[in-house]
């Protein structure tokens, strides 16, 4: 009876240690955690949890385990036709030593579909994914049927920053894995180059651990044509503080007017002539196949405060820039960062096809 006490405090700790981890990076724990119920018996103090992760991004959600570092892992419990041998614990780790996610878009269901494949492949067969990733540098997934009309083909690597990359628990450390959506393509070509120069691709396309399915390829993507690259030097006059106001304003009012489609990107296109204050602008969100829309109802059009931003900014086109721009386009990422590039070209605002994309 004193060693069962004992056991359910350790576990005590541990979730509530891991629960304050969980928080300060990702955001709040909902309330009920999902257990999976054919593995109720070899895992019932673990399950998933859906979490809205407000620390890092407003549109995106982390799916995770939540209990595969509980102290009583890893399971001695072994099913009824045999299977491999209980796993042995990792040095200096709690249970399997890890959780695993999924950073997607929220209100999807294939992600505890995968989460579910991988908690019967690590509980129930011991598969080691945190060895298979340690030891190639990530770990390729193909082929898996986890809903949708395709199987999806995954790449399972350590988390980077600023998604949860683990701590240290009352009992041992806690790694955490991120499970991410590749194409085809991407599976072959990582198989000749390596997971770690996938993800490395992943990262220079912004996408990074983020899993849109039905993106297109990160290989051997051309680089799309831009009006012209932002200038490599900001001189000051506090025009860097008026470029961070505009792009957060921007990242909040793509994140409100989301809809249930994914979206890869969102960017903001605005335009003056020299000698005229009206300004053209526009609004536009990238698809995961590279389909270009309008935001739905008012969101198409930029907001007030970033065009009186941007009358900020024009008036130190002198002082704080190398060389002066007659427009600028600010593109925003699900992961809150972004990108501006200026346009130099002084009819950029006579564009008649302005509208049209």
């Amino acid at each position: 009876m004193l060693a069962r006490m004992s056991d359910d405090g350790d576990w005590q700790r541990t979730y509530d240690a891991r629960q304050r981890y969980f928080e300060s990076t990702v955001g709040p724990l909902p309330r009920d955690i999902l257990q999976i119920p054919n593995m109720m018996g070899v895992w019932p103090r673990g399950g998933l949890f859906v979490i809205p992760a407000s620390r890092i991004s407003e549109l995106l959600t982390v799916y995770t385990t939540f209990g595969f570092t509980n102290p009583d892992m890893p399971t001695a419990v072994r099913l009824k036709d045999g299977g491999p041998p209980p796993a042995a614990r990792r040095p200096g780790a709690v249970g399997y030593g890890y959780e695993i996610c999924v950073v997607a878009e929220p209100n999807q269901q294939w992600p505890l579909n995968f989460l579910q494949w991988a908690a019967g492949a690590e509980i129930l067969k011991d598969a080691g994914l945190l060895a298979r990733v340690e030891q190639y540098g990530g770990l390729t997934v193909g082929d898996l049927s986890v809903g949708g009309d395709e199987p999806f083909n995954f790449l399972i690597a350590k988390a980077r920053a600023p998604w949860p990359v683990g701590t240290q628990l009352p009992n041992g450390k806690m790694d955490m894995l991120v499970a991410t959506t590749i194409t085809d393509q991407e599976l072959a070509w990582s198989m000749e180059n390596g997971r770690e120069a996938l993800l490395k691709k992943l990262d220079e396309a912004h996408f990074g651990q983020i899993s849109l399915p039905g993106r297109e390829s990160v290989i051997a993507k051309s680089t799309p044509s831009m009006p012209a690259s932002a200038p490599t030097t900001i001189v000051g006059g506090g025009a860097e503080d008026i470029m961070r106001e505009m792009a957060a304003i921007l990242f909040r009012g793509f994140a409100a007017s989301m809809g249930e489609a994914p979206v890869k990107q969102a960017f903001a296109d605005i335009r003056r002539a020299d000698d005229d204050p009206t300004m053209i602008s526009k609004a536009r969100l990238v698809r995961p196949d590279g389909s270009i829309e309008p935001p739905p109802g008012d969101d198409a059009f930029v907001p007030s405060e970033v065009l009186t931003l941007f009358e900020e900014l024009w008036d130190l086109r002198d002082t704080a820039f190398p060389d002066r721009w007659y427009g600028l386009t600010i593109t925003v990422f699900p992961d809150g960062k972004s990108e501006f590039a200026f346009i130099y070209d002084p009819d950029c605002a006579l564009d008649d096809a302005f509208f049209e994309s």
